[in-house]
């Protein structure tokens, strides 16, 4: 009898031993790349107190290893709602989930998916500018202009009044809009795209993208086979005049932070930039020679460009463009790039994983689109889980 005791005793012992280097071994608990887990619901809320994890265990994006990683895995998996795995670095916990947050509380928690809503169109589509949660256009291919106002349950078609191709569109507020395109087409909405109006943009160059920074000071980008074309309006597009880009290079993407301030990109690495509204246009080196299409600053210092042809270029500066950083993404030939903040951002392209995301300024970025098997053009994001990104007839939502 006292040899059963001694050895119960024993495995007793051997167990708790086990659980303790199993707990080390995992580290702190993350939910980075697992879709399954949420940021905090009842389900979560009744593991962490049957695991007896209290606030005390809490710590900014990580919690305390201990058995408790055991016994999360277990109660989350009796639940069905995935596994507590991975780990984190408790000296910067980047990239590290609190399972336990508040909902928006911790960024690193997001587990929206991706989900294809129905266009009701075959046409080709190019871009995309969403202003809420629920309202969004886009634009495409002979004249097409596309409107959401119930965060893309239905898309509605929109009049344009022409057959051109658009490549780009931006909204300013839920009524004033504008869509360009081919042969230098503009039209413009005041009132949300009930109705559409041409502008005389003076030029008959491609046009590939518009950006305003307000309801009046816009500008519209492209080229012909020996000049890259830029546009500008201070008057809401009742006139537009070209600036003088300096280049040859035919220009696909811009992106303003202010009526003064703002950057494009083009051909053969293209980037220039102007603190003048476009009175002069200085070019900055990118240090690639890929085609680069997009561009997007989230002030006048924190800016990505992406492109590509045949592999990804994503390029990142925190100085305004004075100097500027490769990034590195699984997705290849880059067609267009939005942030939210300075760390939370999206790249689209033509090929897989089609999507990527950042969560830490682009220090790492990961693919979240790989099942989509579109060519995306246009992404746009209001925030860390609400965006559209769109591409071939496609239009995908996340959600």
């Amino acid at each position: 009898m006292g040899f059963l005791m001694n050895k119960s005793y024993f495995i007793l012992i051997a167990s708790i031993v086990f659980v303790i280097i199993l707990s080390f071994s995992l580290g702190f608990v993350s939910a980075q790349g697992n879709s399954n887990i949420v940021a905090v619901n009842e389900d979560t809320l009744a593991c962490k107190e049957l695991c007896g994890l209290g606030s005390g265990n809490l710590s900014g994006d990580t919690f305390g290893f201990d058995s408790a990683n055991v016994c999360l895995n277990n109660c989350f998996a009796a639940k069905d709602i995935g596994q507590v795995e991975g780990t984190c670095d408790p000296n910067t916990a980047d990239g590290c989930c609190n399972v336990f947050a508040e909902p928006g509380q911790d960024p690193d928690c997001v587990t929206a998916t991706w989900e294809r809503q129905d266009s009701g169109t075959d046409a080709f589509l190019f871009d995309v500018s969403a202003v809420d949660v629920s309202t969004a256009w886009v634009v495409g291919a002979g004249g097409t202009i596309l409107h959401t106002s119930d965060g893309g349950t239905a898309w509605t078609q929109q009049t344009s009044g022409t057959f051109a191709t658009f490549r780009g569109v931006d909204f300013v507020g839920l009524t004033e809009g504008w869509a360009v395109g081919s042969g230098g087409t503009i039209v413009h909405t005041s009132n949300g795209g009930a109705t559409w109006a041409a502008q005389n943009s003076g030029t008959t160059d491609d046009l590939w993208r518009v950006d305003f920074f307000d309801a009046l000071h816009g500008w519209a980008v492209g080229g012909n086979v020996s000049v890259g074309t830029i546009l500008h309006t201070s008057d809401g597009g009742t006139t537009w005049s070209l600036q003088t880009s300096g280049t040859s290079n035919f220009l696909f993407g811009v992106d303003f932070v202010s009526p003064t301030e703002g950057w494009v990109v083009g051909r053969d690495g293209t980037i220039l930039h102007t603190s003048d509204g476009g009175a002069t246009w200085i070019p900055q080196t990118s240090g690639t020679g890929a085609q680069l299409f997009g561009v997007d600053f989230v002030d006048s210092n924190t800016g990505w460009v992406v492109g590509g042809g045949p592999s990804a270029f994503i390029g990142h500066t925190t100085d305004g463009g004075a100097t500027w950083t490769p990034q590195s993404t699984g997705t290849g030939n880059l067609r267009d790039v939005d942030f939210i903040d300075a760390n939370t951002g999206w790249a689209v392209g033509h090929t897989g994983p089609f999507i990527s995301q950042t969560t830490n300024g682009g220090t790492t970025w990961g693919g979240t689109g790989d099942s989509i098997g579109k060519r995306l053009d246009g992404a746009s994001f209001v925030d860390a889980t609400n965006g559209w990104a769109v591409g071939s007839s496609a239009i995908f939502h996340l959600d």
